[in-house]
């Protein structure tokens, strides 16, 4: 993919459809990332938000990044000790 010109940077508002929350994005952006309406994007949510095309090496590389994240995270709770079963009474 390139990127034809800057970055966007726009405030979107977010929009109530039924019992969802919609977030409209430019044109531009759906053009430049080769999407259309009706095209699928990974979100990735974890303090900011992350979107990019649903293709098969990007789900592959967010998957990867989600399995490292977890193993990660595992060694976390290791080392405060909450991996240890707790007792039962």
């Amino acid at each position: 993919m390139e990127i034809k010109s800057g970055p966007i940077v726009e405030k979107r508002k977010l929009i109530t459809s039924g019992s969802s929350v919609v977030l409209a994005v430019p044109k531009r952006w759906l053009e430049e990332n080769g999407l259309v309406a009706g095209g699928e994007v990974i979100m990735i949510a974890n303090g900011n938000l992350e979107f990019m095309k649903a293709t098969p090496e990007n789900i592959a590389r967010v998957n990867q990044r989600a399995e490292r994240s977890r193993k990660s995270f595992n060694v976390h709770e290791g080392s405060l000790g909450l991996d240890k079963e707790k007792p039962t009474t």
